[in-house]
């Protein structure tokens, strides 16, 4: 996953980017390599940090997450920390696609080709 950091109007030391790679190596491993780039701004808006986080994943899904607090590491953990919840539930509707009761699509996509039924005829009423 390509990662890009901004700084507005503060510098960013070199163990930020390392501790904010390590939190995304973790959401790496946990899309399968899906994730295709993400962009960090970090910036200082009255006295608090602030990380903007936006992760591009596969089939145009956007994952966003913001983080506000005093300190510069606990941002970071903010924003991944939103992030990752929202990969999880991406992740978990591609798996539900996927199987449906237990089978896979592609299984289930063979079945439907096979003829249909013939259909009953409705009774709507019957007397003696």
């Amino acid at each position: 996953m390509k990662l890009t950091v901004t700084g507005r109007h503060l510098e960013i030391p070199p163990a930020v980017r390392q501790q904010l790679d390590t939190k995304l190596a973790r959401l790496d491993r946990l899309m399968n390599d899906s994730a295709v780039s993400a962009q960090c701004v970090l910036s200082r808006e009255r006295g608090m940090f602030v990380c903007e986080l936006t992760v591009h994943a596969r089939e145009d899904h956007t994952l966003h997450g913001l983080g506000r607090h005093a300190q510069l590491p606990r941002v970071l953990s903010l924003a991944v920390d939103k992030v990752f919840q929202q990969a999880q539930r991406l992740k978990d509707r591609w798996k539900t696609r996927r199987r449906v009761n237990g089978t896979s699509h592609d299984v289930r996509a063979s079945a439907d080709d096979a003829a249909p039924p013939e259909p009953r005829p409705r009774v709507i009423r019957a007397r003696r």
